[in-house]
């Protein structure tokens, strides 16, 4: 009984404590180059761990995905971050859209189109192209020997 009890204290704490990581992460993605040491620094403390890149790239950040917050920032060093370095597939199907989910490309060429600035729609575009072109982006060899 005394640990269901407790259980039932730690629930919410441990919800909290894991949105806070997430604002953490969320701050870190619109900062140049901090979102590799936070999640490095969370998953060292083992304060919170992220079960992939999808997770990451679809934090929600007050409303937007993290994926949004970089793009519209132009956080080319975190993007490259998120999606190489963790090894995202560009090529799933991820964001959740109206009518279904858009793959990472696909979010990117709607973003050129849509995005806020001229600045975060040319960013977009290009990485739209880099994370498509296999010199750039390694992990486009492993999918396509699946």
């Amino acid at each position: 009984m005394r640990w269901s009890v407790v259980v039932l204290t730690l629930i919410p704490t441990l919800a909290f404590a894991a949105a806070g990581q997430e604002q953490r992460l969320c701050a870190a993605a619109i900062e140049d180059g901090a979102l590799a040491a936070e999640v490095e620094l969370l998953a060292s403390t083992g304060e919170y761990q992220l079960a992939s890149a999808d997770q990451l790239l679809t934090l929600d950040c007050d409303g937007e995905t993290l994926l949004t917050r970089m793009i519209e920032t132009t956080q080319a060093e975190n993007l490259e971050y998120a999606v190489i370095d963790m090894g995202a597939n560009v090529n799933h199907p991820l964001i959740a859209q109206e009518g279904g989910k858009l793959t990472v490309v696909q979010y990117l060429i709607q973003q050129a189109v849509v995005a806020p600035s001229v600045e975060s729609r040319e960013f977009a575009m290009d990485y739209m192209q880099e994370l498509r072109d296999v010199d750039f982006n390694p992990n486009l060899l492993s999918l396509s020997m699946n």
